[in-house]
């Protein structure tokens, strides 16, 4: 087996814009006597430690993003973090699966490389996936930006946590896809937000996944982005940064809605602004809608002109933007930390 060595590189950081694509449904890296190739039984995948060193933040977005696939996608683990390696190197084709940072240029210019390896195809075998190993690229933004500055909405940064998600999707044999998902080859479109992790396997994603290695039943999930969804694309919402308010001002203001679950779901949404940029609940509201319906692997887009509740801001005061699905809390989901969103839009009532 042909190997090639990977010199691991330390964190520092930077920020990249991304492309988006077109939509279209989930595919899988490779195939055998006609079925998907994938892993079978369970694999241990080595943390390099001098790439994440123990309680660092690429160590976080590390273990967050393999569990969003773990622990709400498939009903079996057939990947998961277990055991470290404090090589400087990665060496692909030696039957260790591993993953670790490295410098941009040593992975070609790309965000993130997976190298899978496959075992022979023939009648009696099915070419099961039996090394996969995962660097990404030490440049990337580490942590969870704040969503109001997420790299499509106004230009913020590139999360690694994206990136190594990604990555991921590789090693469970998905490959790259162009519609509402993580495995679209321009980055994760669009990210949803809350006080959790801001990226998650979307509807596709989690279909793709779950006819390799099972899916737990009932998964239900409504997410809120800052990111405006809308004609097969993520476009920069219309507004960012503080706007001046009058009793006559018109706002616009631009955000999705989606489903990341297994069930089709009726929900409410409310807008609001707050005094704080962490002030998810209270508030004064802007608008409610009720009845919208989020299907499976489906979002919902809207963009509205209205006049903001200036009648009820206080004088020469800032107010932040926020959205939430099912405000009225209707459903019991597996990731309720990530239904409200903060916007790029602060008002302010000069009196």
């Amino acid at each position: 087996m042909n190997r090639k060595r990977i010199w691991l590189g330390v964190v520092f950081f930077a920020t990249m814009l991304t492309l988006t694509f077109p939509a279209s449904a989930y595919t899988y890296f490779h195939f055998c006597n006609s079925q998907p190739s994938r892993i079978n039984g369970s694999r241990s995948v080595l943390k390099n430690t001098l790439s994440f060193p123990a309680g660092s933040t690429a160590e976080g977005d590390l273990v967050g993003a393999v569990s969003e696939w773990n622990t709400t996608v498939m009903s079996s683990t057939p990947a998961s973090i277990a055991g470290t390696s404090s090589s400087p190197i990665i060496v692909h084709g030696d039957t260790v699966w591993e993953v670790g940072l490295a410098s941009r240029a040593d992975i070609g210019g790309n965000n993130g490389l997976a190298s899978v390896f496959w075992g022979p195809c023939n009648l009696t075998h099915n070419a099961e996936v039996i090394e996969v190993d995962i660097t990404v690229a030490n440049d990337l933004f580490f942590g969870n930006p704040d969503e109001s500055a997420w790299d499509f909405a106004t230009g913020g940064p590139l999360s690694a946590r994206d990136v190594m998600m990604h990555e991921w999707g590789h090693l469970l044999g998905l490959d790259h896809q162009a519609g509402y998902d993580v495995m679209i080859s321009g980055g994760l479109k669009p990210r949803v937000g809350g006080t959790g992790s801001h990226s998650t396997p979307a509807g596709d994603d989690r279909l793709g996944a779950a006819n390799l290695y099972g899916n737990p039943s009932s998964f239900r999930n409504l997410a809120a982005s800052a990111q405006r969804f809308s004609g097969g694309a993520v476009t920069t919402t219309t507004f960012a940064g503080t706007q001046n308010v009058s009793p006559t001002t018109v706002v616009n203001v631009a955000f999705t809605a989606a489903n990341h679950g297994t069930q089709n779901l009726g929900f409410s949404w409310r807008v609001h602004i707050n005094t704080c940029a962490s002030c998810t609940t209270g508030g004064i509201t802007w608008r409610n809608f009720t009845g919208a319906i989020a299907n499976n692997r489906n979002q919902v887009t809207t963009t509205y002109f209205d006049n903001a509740p200036v009648s009820q801001m206080a004088c020469n005061t800032y107010y932040w933007t926020f959205h939430t699905v099912d405000s009225g809390g209707a459903h019991a989901e597996t990731r309720e930390f990530d239904n409200t969103v903060h916007h790029a839009l602060t008002l302010f009532k000069p009196c």
